[in-house]
């Protein structure tokens, strides 16, 4: 059952990351959700475009899959908490998909791994389909892309050229975004 937490007034940032509790020594709980907004996401209506896509969604379950309803904000929009999961992977996201890792053994991509770490980056008056992969600014997403090619209707193909560390993209290394692989 979903319960009511009332009380928060956020300012919303233009910055979907999972982030780490830094407090637990041996084991790990990662969140869905703006760490600044106490690890909270919002669920938008369908016809309005998500203000900030990293954080929001559509449908509470497409992002996570143990939170709680906290209020309806302006707009018919809701927040709700990630209460935290024990794997990365927790909310339906696969391992690789996770995006979290502290190895440096690792090249650290932006984008979706099944479109070479792709992303999109769509005019600011369309609604974004892939919210873990696209963006409304190349710039807020990576700091080391490519342009690939304009897909349809104003919407840009950018690639990921990788990074050397988690943070590359402006990330902390506990807010990166990444999809992972192996050097070499």
């Amino acid at each position: 059952m979903k319960t009511r937490i009332g009380g928060f007034n956020w300012i919303k940032k233009t910055t979907i990351r999972l982030t780490r509790d830094k407090s637990t020594s041996t084991s790990r709980v990662f969140y869905h959700g703006d760490p600044s907004r106490d690890n909270n996401f919002w669920v938008y209506p369908r016809e309005k475009a998500l203000i900030t896509p990293r954080w929001d969604t559509y449908n509470a379950d497409d992002l996570c899959n143990n939170y709680t309803y906290v209020e309806t904000i302006a707009f018919g929009i809701w927040a709700y908490r990630c209460n935290g999961h024990g794997t990365a992977s927790g909310g339906g996201l696969s391992q690789d998909q996770a995006q979290f890792s502290t190895s440096t053994s690792r090249v650290f991509y932006h984008g979706d791994p099944s479109r070479n770490n792709n992303f999109w980056v769509y005019p600011r008056e369309k609604a974004l389909i892939t919210r873990r992969w696209d963006t409304y600014n190349a710039d807020d997403l990576c700091n080391n892309y490519t342009y690939v090619e304009t897909i349809a209707f104003g919407i840009r193909a950018y690639r990921c050229n990788g990074h050397g560390t988690a943070s590359g993209g402006g990330l902390s290394q506990d807010q990166a975004q990444f999809c992972t692989r192996k050097k070499g």
